[in-house]
């Protein structure tokens, strides 16, 4: 989903900036994020969280070669999730517990 370069916090002096890069970039940026996510609703989310970094960052005026920055900063952002995403598959939720190892025998100290 294209979201407008004001919708992202962005200062309207860079307006036309961000109009530029989202309308060139947003849809290669989100194949490429579905390339490495292989799901439409995670690659959607990494594309606007990609672009929201880049235009929250301070380099976004400085670099030369922004298309490089973003698929960078596209690359990193999926790596993180697809780390988190095989992080979160390997933590055993169900934990099976022998309880009898815990059972123990109470002592009535009253008397």
């Amino acid at each position: 989903m294209y979201v407008s370069g004001t919708e992202y916090g962005v200062q309207e002096s860079n307006s036309k900036l961000i109009e530029d890069l989202l309308s060139e970039y947003h849809q290669k940026i989100y194949v490429y994020c579905y390339n490495i996510l292989r799901n439409t609703q995670d690659a959607e989310d990494a594309a606007q969280e990609v672009f929201l970094k880049a235009f929250q960052s301070k380099k976004l005026l400085e670099i030369d070669n922004r298309s490089a920055w973003l698929y960078k900063i596209a690359y990193n952002h999926c790596l993180n999730k697809v780390k988190r995403r095989n992080l979160i598959e390997f933590i055993p939720f169900k934990w099976t517990i022998s309880w009898d190892i815990y059972e123990t025998e109470f002592v009535n100290f009253s008397g």
